[in-house]
């Protein structure tokens, strides 16, 4: 499993799989024009899911000046087989090392027990909470370990 940037012209897999079941009840799904304004935004970064050279899910980054990363959105579109916590796992390599972040933050639905329990299991915590079209969503975030040495040389690619 490895992440890579995605483009354009993946927009309606993304699409797709927002709208699949398993996901809308989690995700508000954005079109197929947001989409693909958004992948070419600057601030924002998509990255595609791969499992060997498969897709199998995509994620949302947006970057701000304070040296945090919001992290939008993950898709997975096959769920149950690990993807999510190891493309987790490649995504907050790729905002520590690669982009020098200090601290990712997130929202979740919480009525979404998967989510909130894996970004606890990972080390997200709550620091607030808003509502949004009357469902309540949590904040939570992760700041960088100061053990973490700057690297800009790892891919997330594994073989």
């Amino acid at each position: 499993m490895y992440l890579k940037p995605a483009t354009v012209e993946d927009a309606p897999l993304f699409v797709r799989m927002e709208r699949a079941s398993g996901t809308k009840e989690f995700v508000i799904p954005y079109d197929l024009e947001t989409h693909q304004t958004l992948i070419v935004d600057q601030d924002v970064t998509y990255l595609s899911v791969m499992d060997q050279d498969e897709l199998v899910g995509f994620m949302i980054l947006r970057q701000d000046d304070t040296k945090s990363v919001e992290f939008r959105r993950i898709v997975i579109e096959k769920q149950g087989r690990g993807y999510g916590q190891r493309a987790l796992q490649a995504m907050e390599h790729y905002c520590f090392h690669q982009l020098g972040c200090s601290r990712i933050w997130l929202d979740v639905f919480a009525s979404n027990a998967r989510g909130v329990h894996i970004y606890r299991k990972w080390g997200y915590t709550e620091f607030g909470c808003d509502v949004h079209q009357g469902q309540r969503l949590l904040l939570m975030d992760k700041t960088r370990s100061p053990a973490l040495p700057h690297s800009t040389n790892h891919t997330g690619r594994n073989r």
